[in-house]
């Protein structure tokens, strides 16, 4: 049993109903995690992790430990597409990604290829852009924040 438990009947947790579509998941493995509804995750791996509503998350992505929170909107095909015809990631995760002890807040774009690791062990830190911190080694992407393709953290 998990410290925190989100099924306990003695101290039940609420949520609002939102009338969202039930998750989409294809070619997944996902262990000891919690998927919110109106996700699309593909060929995502996924540990001890908690994937907010209306997650889009693509094929390759590698997520362990961390929380991310999702989207407050659907982006439409047309709209993901016009993104990628002006170099900006579609709201979530691209594919072939890797994201280790971190915490995405809502609306975050992150492009291909990216490693979201700590991989210097860094303890807090502060990007010079804002587009991410490092508090007590966890990396935090900001509200709306961007990661550009190939970026390694």
């Amino acid at each position: 049993m998990p410290k925190f438990n989100f099924f306990d009947a003695s101290a039940p947790i609420y949520t609002r109903s939102r009338y969202l579509p039930p998750s989409k998941l294809n070619s997944c493995d996902i262990d000891n995690s919690m998927v919110s509804e109106g996700s699309i995750l593909s060929g995502v791996r996924a540990r001890g992790s908690i994937i907010g509503l209306r997650s889009r998350i693509d094929a390759g992505v590698d997520i362990d430990r961390s929380i991310i929170m999702g989207s407050d909107v659907f982006e439409t095909i047309d709209e993901i597409r016009a993104n990628i015809a002006n170099g900006k990631p579609h709201i979530g995760i691209g594919q072939n990604v890797t994201i280790s002890k971190a915490i995405i807040d809502k609306n975050v774009r992150i492009g291909n290829n990216v490693r979201l690791v700590n991989r210097e062990n860094i303890e807090n830190f502060d990007a010079p852009d804002g587009s991410y911190y490092i508090r007590e080694g966890i990396i935090i992407v900001p509200k709306g924040g961007i990661i550009k393709d190939g970026t390694e953290i």
